[in-house]
């Protein structure tokens, strides 16, 4: 029905009791889905022939032996024996919820390409989990009441169909970018992209975050050349609820809704655009002048009290003077001779400004204290 592939780490550790209990749930799964093990770190065949597993171990590395996640594709399409597949990380733990909603899209799509995807649920899994009856059912409640969503850029699993993932980058797994470049690839070749985080129960056990080393500048620096773009949980055209009924995404919903993440959107219209505020109609009431405690000023706008030199506004004639005058040469752009001249005129004016308007206060005062005596 479905062929699950992953490329594990060595089973050492914490790694090998996470990894050991992602092969137990997929392998409990009804009906049994093809799993295959790409990877030749220790323990890997031990654990494929424990749980009944196909193992490759020679896939296409780097020079630090990190894998190429676009040759372990290309092999799983060449060796899987059903036409939908799913890639999902060697730390995820499936229900069967995830063959439910897989065979409600498989039905809808059976002659279109579609890809499935999901958000994760962290949930720490310190130790080997209790596969006895109603283990999915603990799990789930402690999912939901215990943990928290991973970030929405971050996908783990890609269920697809036969030939809707071609051409896939030699990106580097274990690094970010290339899950995000891989939706938005789909989405432009018009593949019928599916976000299922309602109806699949995706477990994510939670570890210390580990990227190889240089993985993450080369995806990056590949994912850039690339130009396809960043996909994300939310993206794509459909909802898939938890009753397996499939849902065209409503408009308007953006990524800073998690509602749409969580399939818990009910509306249907856009949401309004943003629009600039009306001009009003009316006129405004006129604000009442903040009291100042400015110099008075005169007929020209300057304080009365300004204190200009003449040997300033000589100083400044004389700077106008030495500039090039318009002509002089070729693309000049200095101040003609009638400019200096009326710059020089209106200096004038101000300084006999000032000067009138001193001569007139000393008056004003001289005259107030006349007054004054003569009372």
């Amino acid at each position: 029905m479905i062929t699950l592939f992953t490329i594990p780490r060595a089973f050492t550790g914490g790694d090998k009791i996470r990894q050991e209990n992602t092969l137990g749930s997929w392998t409990r799964l009804v009906p049994s889905p093809e799993i295959i093990l790409f990877c030749d770190d220790p323990g890997v065949a031990e654990a494929a022939k424990q749980f009944g597993c196909t193992h490759i171990p020679d896939i296409e590395c780097n020079e630090r032996g990190i894998p190429y996640v676009s040759h372990v594709f290309r092999l799983a399409s060449q060796m899987a024996a059903n036409d939908v597949l799913c890639y999902a990380n060697a730390d995820i733990i499936f229900m069967q919820d995830f063959i439910t909603a897989v065979e409600a899209v498989t039905e809808n799509f059976h002659d279109e390409p579609f890809l499935i995807i999901g958000q994760r649920w962290n949930v720490s899994v310190p130790g080997p989990i209790d596969f006895t009856e109603g283990w999915q059912q603990r799990l789930r409640v402690r999912a939901r009441q215990r943990s928290g969503k991973i970030s929405m850029s971050a996908i783990d699993y890609f269920v697809y169909s036969r030939g809707a993932i071609i051409d896939l980058p030699d990106f580097l797994v274990g690094s970010p970018k290339w899950d995000n470049w891989l939706v938005k690839d789909a989405e432009k070749r018009g593949v019928q992209v599916i976000s299922a985080t309602e109806a699949i129960t995706c477990i994510h056990q939670w570890h210390e975050h580990r990227w190889p080393t240089g993985g993450t500048q080369y995806n990056h620096e590949l994912w850039w050349q690339s130009g396809a773009g960043v996909g994300y949980v939310y993206s794509g055209s459909w909802i898939l609820s938890a009753s397996g009924k499939l849902r065209k995404k409503p408009k308007g919903i953006t990524r800073s809704e998690p509602a749409w993440v969580a399939g818990t959107v009910t509306k249907t219209a856009p949401r309004p655009r943003f629009k600039h505020k009306p001009v009003p109609t009316s006129p405004l009431t006129p604000r009442t002048p903040r009291p100042t405690h400015a110099a008075p000023q005169d007929e020209l706008g300057l304080p009365v009290n300004l204190n200009i030199s003449t040997q300033e506004l000589a100083n400044a004639a004389k700077g106008l003077h030495q500039q090039p005058t318009r002509g002089t040469r070729k693309h000049s752009h200095g101040p003609s001779r009638d400019a200096i001249e009326a710059v020089m005129a209106r200096a004038q004016q101000i300084q006999d400004t000032i000067q009138a308007a001193r001569i007139a206060a000393r008056d004003a005062r001289l005259a107030k204290r006349t007054k004054g005596r003569a009372r």
